[in-house]
Parts: structure tokens; C-alpha cells; sequence
């Protein structure tokens, strides 16, 4: 007869660990109020502020937005317009771009179809599969153990070449001027570049639905070029905003050599400005939020540009005539903003302090 025996069995309970310094950790001894606080409003007490958001009516903003030069359009796309995640989709997220069965989007609401602008202009910022980001929230977690987190952000990944793309018409005649607001979230290399803005078209009517579709279902392989952006169909333009680990670059050229700006850039998870005034000989690019400074304190370089008519078609989130994974963006973008006119850095300042306090850049550390 075999011989029973007993093994014993020993179960552990894992502590839920804290964030210090940015790594879990788990202390000897952990202390917590058990005791609520009465929080007073009103002078000599707590200051509260409105949120200085700017929102759009339909016709007329009701927070206006800080100043810009007269006569100029403002557009906007933020991603605080887009469907709410957590109500729409599934899993707390979802595809923003063209609604149709083959990614199984048709039945989400209109307002998921595109990225529309508020203000002035009416353009939408457009995408289709498998090429679309995803609209889910975004949580930072702080080198000192808090956490931020964003409701709607719009979240871009290189395995599927995320982006989009958008026909501005002749509003991108110089001058005017870009400020986008984001997260980089990752580096895979030294010399690694997140593609944010760009000239570019649609790509979907070069690529066939088989193909379209086998990437949707396993990514984007290897390296594709765009017959409507390359060779005899070269746009003639690039509206140009990237940012590598070291530093941002901003051109217009085509083929760049000397046209370049290079602007200091410090990498890390927190949310930057980054912005371009195109203005043809004092054009000038530049960077806010590296360490968390704020205005008039912008890392700037100036450069001339050519005048090259109107950039009508541009692309978020990938470069100039490929379709390359090495060639798109880790990013999530908050907000975007356009102006058909060249803004100084006191009006530059003004936005970014609105944006900064929209998007509690402070909080971020």
C-alpha cells in the first residue's frame, strides 16, 4: 500500500505595494489618516478658480481663449469634445476615425466618426482602419507616488501606425501657427523620433482592403510608400513637427537640409507644448514644459523658411509618404491648436498658461 503523506502548503498574501521615487515599493510600517479634513472657501482660506478651458458654443466661445493677432481664425480639437470612454465603446475605450463593419465600428456614435475643430473653422481631423487611435483616458503616474488622470485623451501607437489626416484648404497659407499638447510616451532608441505633425494625405486609396485588413489584424509589417505623397506626386511641403529625445525639430522643406530648427528638448512622461510659427524668414519653433517652467521660459530656436503656398494636407502622427512603424509616433495628444496667422511669444505665453492649467501640468511630477 503506498504511503500517504502530508505536504504542507504555505499561501501568501501580497501587500499592495506604494509608489516612491517612481517604483513600487513596499515600506515596514505604513500610516494613514483615519480623520477627515474641513477645507474652508473664501478669502483668507482655500482660492478656487474656474477652469479656463475655453468653450465653444457653436457660434461664439463663452471662456474666450487668450489673445491673438487681429484678424487671425483660431481653430481647436480637444480631446475634451470627443465621446467619453468610459460611456462609450468597449473596455473604457475606442477607435476614433471613419465608422464602418469592417473594424466593427458602425454602431458607435457620430461624434466618434472624426476629430472635429471648434472655432472659426469647421475641419476634421479624419482616419480609417487599421490606422486609427484610440480614445481611452490616461493616467500618469508621478515620481513621488501621485497619480493624474485625464478622462478622454487621444492615444497613438506605432504597431499600427495610428494617425490622421486632415485637408486644411488654404488656411495653412504662411503665416500661421500649430500648438499641440501631449505625452511622448516612449523611446525605443537614442535616435528614436516621434513623428507629431506632418504633410501628408490619406493613404487608404493605395493600400487595398485585403491588406488593410490583414494588418488590422496583426499590425503594420515592414515599410509601404505612398504613391500620393512620393515620386512625381511629391506634395512639395512639409508641415513638420518632430521631437526626439534630445531635442524638437521643425521644418517645412520637403527634402530639409539648412532649413532646419533645432530646439533643446529633455525627454520624460510629463506633458509638453510644443509649437511652430510659420512665418517664412522669422519663422520660430519651440518647446514648453520640459521641467515644468512656465511661460517666457520656452526653449525657442528661429529659422527661415520658404514660403511654399498653402500646406493643404497635413497628417498627425506619422511621416511624409511611408507607412513605416519606425516612422509613426508613441503619443497621446490632449489638444491641438491653429491659428491662420503668426503669434508672438506673449501670445504664445498666454495659450500655454491656459493649456498648462487645463491639463494640470503642475500636478504632473
Amino acid at each position: 500500500m503506498p504511503t500517504r503523506r502530508l505536504i504542507p502548503a504555505v499561501s501568501l498574501s501580497p501587500v499592495t505595494p506604494s509608489l516612491a521615487g517612481g517604483e513600487p515599493r513596499v515600506s515596514k510600517y505604513t500610516a494613514s489618516y483615519t480623520s477627515g479634513w474641513t477645507v474652508l472657501q473664501g478669502v483668507g482660506h482655500v482660492r478656487v478658480f474656474p477652469d479656463p478651458d475655453p468653450t465653444w458654443s457653436g457660434s461664439a466661445w463663452v471662456n474666450p481663449p487668450p489673445s491673438a493677432p487681429a484678424g487671425s481664425h483660431f481653430m481647436r480639437w480637444t480631446a475634451r469634445s470627443l465621446p467619453d470612454p468610459a460611456t462609450t465603446g468597449t473596455g473604457g475605450e475606442y477607435p476614433l476615425g471613419i465608422r464602418g463593419s469592417a473594424d466593427g465600428t458602425s454602431g458607435l456614435p457620430s461624434g466618434c466618426g472624426n476629430w472635429t475643430s471648434q472655432g472659426d473653422f469647421t475641419l476634421n481631423w479624419n482616419s480609417d482602419y487599421p490606422f486609427k487611435p484610440r480614445v481611452a483616458s490616461y493616467t500618469h503616474h508621478g515620481k513621488d507616488g501621485t497619480t493624474v488622470k485625464t478622462p478622454i485623451a487621444v492615444h497613438f501607437h506605432p504597431h499600427f501606425v495610428q494617425h490622421m489626416w486632415c485637408d486644411f484648404g488654404t488656411v495653412l497659407n504662411m503665416p500661421f501657427t500649430f500648438m499641440v499638447v501631449a505625452v511622448f510616451t516612449r523611446f525605443h532608441r537614442v535616435n528614436d523620433i516621434q513623428n507629431v505633425l506632418d504633410g501628408g494625405r490619406d493613404p487608404t486609396p493605395s493600400i487595398d482592403s485585403a491588406t488593410r485588413l490583414a494588418w488590422l489584424s496583426h499590425g503594420v509589417p515592414g515599410r509601404r510608400k505612398l504613391p500620393l505623397e512620393t515620386g512625381v506626386n511629391l506634395l512639395g511641403y512639409r508641415t513638420a513637427l518632430r521631437v526626439h529625445p534630445e531635442r524638437m525639430v521643425g521644418f517645412n522643406d520637403q527634402s530639409p537640409t539648412t532649413r532646419k530648427a533645432r530646439v533643446p528638448y529633455a525627454h520624460s512622461l510629463r506633458p509638453k507644448v510644443i509649437f511652430g510659427v510659420y512665418n517664412g524668414n522669422s519663422s520660430f519653433f519651440g518647446v514648453y514644459g520640459n521641467e515644468l517652467k512656465f511661460p517666457g521660459l520656452a526653449s525657442i530656436r528661429t529659422v527661415k523658411l520658404s514660403n511654399l503656398g498653402a500646406q493643404r494636407f497635413a497628417v498627425l502622427g506619422r511621416q511624409n509618404g511611408v507607412i513605416d512603424t519606425d516612422k509613426s509616433s508613441s503619443m497621446v495628444v490632449f489638444e491641438i491648436r491653429c491659428w491662420d496667422a503668426a503669434l508672438t511669444t506673449d501670445q504664445l505665453d498666454q495659450h500655454y498658461r491656459q493649456m498648462a492649467s487645463t491639463w494640470r501640468f503642475v500636478e504632473h511630477t
